[in-house]
């Protein structure tokens, strides 16, 4: 059950940027605000206690990225409006962008760190709030093709309120998903965080391991608050 929690903080990892797009700089090199970046994540002793990280290579990231990019290529999002412009990571250099995964056997936790002036495009979180209230607070996804193909998914974005503390600006967001795919159906939540702090844009994700329990808000809001501590050292 670990490996399989850790697969899903991975995936959660590589699918967050529908909030903030997780960037990558122009050229191939890392800069030395990237390598700071890289040491930024919270480490296993920073963790609430009884969650365990997983180490990340980079050829696992590249293989969970080049996934869920697979998976999502061929969908249909309604409104269209609310699908987020480049938005899904084709790639994460550990080298280049913090990232942590870790699970305590009932929960997935994923983050990821990158400086700001290093993300093409910049991250606007104004703009990212927009893609799950109003029009976009309900969002319903057809699947055209893959393993899936023919499931609606239908998805209720709620942002909620979490503590600031250090960070410039926070936008975190509770989405839950209800697929069905001919008699099959299942539901299952995600709470992701994301905040600009000291130049870099954090993002904190949850999901349950077991898929149609609740999530721990109160545990989500500590691992989101100490990210923002410690970006913001």
């Amino acid at each position: 059950m670990a490996g399989r929690a850790i697969r899903m903080s991975v995936a959660m990892l590589a699918g967050g940027a529908v909030l903030a797009s997780v960037g990558c700089s122009t050229d191939g090199s890392s800069t030395a605000a990237e390598r700071e970046a890289a040491e930024l994540p919270l480490t296993q002793a920073e963790l609430p206690a009884g969650f365990h990280t997983a180490r990340l290579s980079k050829d696992a990231l590249a293989q969970m990225t080049e996934q869920l990019s697979d998976s999502t290529a061929y969908v249909d999002i309604a409104p269209a409006q609310c699908a987020a412009s480049g938005a899904m990571v084709t790639t994460i250099d550990p080298k280049r962008v913090g990232v942590m995964a870790a699970t305590d056997g009932d929960d997935a936790i994923s983050e990821s760190v990158q400086p700001v002036a290093e993300i093409d495009g910049g991250v606007d979180l104004e703009a990212a709030r927009k893609q799950v209230t109003g029009d976009c607070g309900v969002v319903r996804v057809h699947v055209k093709a893959g393993p899936v193909k023919g499931s609606e998914i239908t998805v209720t974005h709620t942002v909620i309120d979490v503590p600031r503390g250090a960070a410039d600006q926070v936008l975190a967001v509770e989405s839950r998903s209800r697929t069905v795919n001919g008699s099959k159906s299942g539901e299952t939540s995600l709470l992701v965080g994301n905040a600009l702090v000291n130049g870099y844009a954090v993002t904190v994700q949850m999901s349950a391991v077991d898929q149609t329990a609740d999530l721990n808000r109160a545990v989500f809001e500590d691992v989101f608050a100490r990210a923002i501590a410690k970006a913001a050292r």
